[in-house]
């Protein structure tokens, strides 16, 4: 694995070599730098229109689960209303939702946190102490056996 050429980016973004500027200048450099427009970035409210399994198109890392509009939650979606997961995990749930639920499916997904990169997107970045609700695999491991089970069983 080759290493980061860490002189050669900041040749790139001074224009030559640091150690070869001023203090002034390097000063002067970087406020050019901090001022410089940020690339324009996709509000929450544009990511809502783009297909969920884009989001990781722009740095989604974590989604927060919510009632699918119009539907009432039946009572195996119900507990799993505001929690957090991973953008991966949330499209494999909802996707094996989706597949295997009585109709209609009551669970959709909003865009919750960015990675600690932030590019692309509005979102906050994901907390460094994490999200307390959000549940691990076995929760909806299970969820997803019970709605597989119920709703065969129904058919």
């Amino acid at each position: 694995m080759a290493g980061i050429d860490l002189g050669g980016i900041l040749r790139d973004m001074f224009g030559k070599d640091p150690s070869e500027l001023s203090d002034k200048e390097l000063a002067e450099k970087v406020e050019a730098i901090k001022a410089a427009p940020k690339k324009e970035t996709v509000s929450y409210e544009d990511l809502l229109a783009i297909p969920q399994d884009e989001w990781k198109n722009y740095d989604v890392q974590m989604v927060r689960i919510v009632s699918a509009e119009g539907v009432e939650p039946c009572e195996l979606c119900a507990p799993l209303i505001g929690k957090y997961f991973t953008l991966v995990d949330g499209r494999f749930y909802l996707n094996h939702g989706r597949a295997n639920h009585r109709a209609p499916f009551c669970l959709d997904m909003v865009p919750a946190f960015s990675s600690s990169q932030g590019w692309k997107c509005d979102l906050p970045e994901y907390p460094a102490e994490g999200v307390p609700e959000a549940p691990g695999y076995q929760v909806f491991h299970k969820w997803a056996e019970e709605v597989y089970g119920r709703d065969q069983a129904g058919k």
